[in-house]
């Protein structure tokens, strides 16, 4: 019997416990500035009537977008709108020197699950963050001629979102946000097109595949 009531008193602390590390539900809004390195997809292709070297070759594109984004939160999700832009680098064959250049501009949305851990007397918490995000690219410029996207919505990119994050409390009300992520982007509608005209070739084989990248972001933040 004392076993039974010892056992029991353990299993209540221990709920207890778990209830208090439980984050309490809150809202909060704010901003700031990130910056959004992403590989937009390859395009790999083999030419079958081709010996050699000259049988297969690759293209790639990759953006690198600085900007303002802000979110809202409520405990277990943020949803983010960001502003972006910056220069678009163009390779070919794994070249390590871009074999053009161009630029864009673009409106870019998340949305994140996260689970928020408080440490530090509650003053910090941090939290790991999974989710996804969409890029509609609004405007793009060219440096080259021929093989550009002839509309900008041709580099939209949808993604998959990985990563933490973590809110450093400054008064009882604001906090400073910071957060890390890896990204797998799903190759662009540009690369997929370009696969398409390629295997219309004689002997010509095209296939596409994503790319990763890396978005970091940090702002300021305001419980609600």
């Amino acid at each position: 019997m004392a076993g039974k009531v010892l056992l029991a008193g353990i299993l209540l602390a221990a709920l207890a416990a778990g209830a208090h590390a439980a984050p309490q539900f809150g809202m909060s809004a704010g901003g700031g500035f990130m910056f959004d390195y992403a590989g937009l997809g390859y395009v790999r292709t083999r030419d079958s009537l081709a010996a050699g070297p000259a049988a297969g070759s690759s293209i790639s594109v990759e953006h690198a977008g600085f900007g303002a984004w802000g979110f809202f939160d409520a405990t277990f999700a943020e949803i983010a709108l960001a502003i972006v832009g910056g220069p678009v680098d163009w390779y070919r064959d794994g070249d390590e020197e871009a074999t053009s250049y161009g630029s864009f501009a673009a409106l870019d949305f998340s949305v994140l699950g996260r689970f928020p851990f408080a440490i530090a007397g509650g003053r910090v918490s941090v939290f790991p963050l999974l989710g996804a995000g969409y890029t509609v690219v609004l405007m793009s410029r060219e440096d080259f001629v021929g093989g550009y996207p002839s509309a900008p919505s041709r580099l939209n990119s949808f993604r998959m979102q990985f990563g933490a994050g973590g809110d450093f409390g400054i008064s009882e009300r604001v906090f400073i946000r910071t957060s890390a992520l890896g990204t797998w982007r799903f190759p662009v509608r540009y690369l997929e097109g370009l696969a398409d005209d390629l295997r219309a070739l004689p002997g010509m084989e095209a296939m596409t595949r994503g790319d990763f990248g890396a978005t970091v972001k940090v702002g300021v933040g305001f419980r609600l």
